[in-house]
């Protein structure tokens, strides 16, 4: 098959993998639900390690 215009088809096939790329791209963040480093050392440093056990 012989296409005459090949600079149509080429921007076709473009303008096609632009639209994919930037509908699967999600909006959410999974790292949302994750604390800061911070809260994490915060929380660490007043925790009462004598109460902890090992399981």
């Amino acid at each position: 098959m012989r296409f005459k215009n090949k600079k149509l088809l080429l921007g076709l096939v473009a303008l096609l993998a632009l639209c994919l790329s930037a509908c699967s791209q999600k909006s959410t963040k999974s790292g949302d639900n994750l604390p800061s480093a911070k809260t994490i050392l915060t929380k660490a440093q007043k925790a009462n390690y004598n109460s902890m056990h090992a399981t």
